[in-house]
């Protein structure tokens, strides 16, 4: 299972089990001296060394990913939870490519879901109340 982890203290950044890649504490350094808001997203699963680590810098919009030693720059999409390189795959926070389009395909579905039962919710109350009789509002 994947834990997170928020960061936004950069001395907390030096408390961690897992040791930050030097690239990236360079990373938030540059933007503590320069007064920029940064957030580090860390990633890891129990019982493993393997951490991903994605630096945001909200204010440039840009982000860094980093994992197995290798740095990728982009930029990171909160609302899906990935991160999007300049060049190649969106990244999940495995460090695994993902598709964007199936991402959103997924939503997509749900909404309609979540839209279908919320509508078959709303006429159960409404036969409950008798403002809808057996056979109205059915498609």
């Amino acid at each position: 299972m994947l834990h997170t982890k928020l960061i936004k203290d950069f001395s907390e950044m030096r408390t961690l089990a897992f040791s930050p890649p030097y690239p990236l504490l360079d990373t938030i350094e540059d933007a503590e001296r320069r007064g920029k808001r940064w957030r580090v997203i860390m990633a890891y699963e129990r019982n493993s060394e393997n951490t991903q680590w994605v630096a945001v810098l909200p204010d440039s919009d840009e982000s860094q990913f980093f994992s197995d030693g290798n740095q990728l720059n982009g930029r990171w999409d909160p609302g899906h939870d990935i991160f999007i390189p300049e060049m190649g795959s969106p990244l999940d926070l495995h460090g695994k490519p993902v598709s964007l389009s199936s991402i959103e395909e997924e939503e997509e579905e749900a909404d309609a879901e979540e839209a279908e039962r919320k509508w078959d919710i709303a006429r159960h109350r409404a036969r409950e109340n008798g403002s809808l009789s057996w056979g109205q509002g059915e498609c």
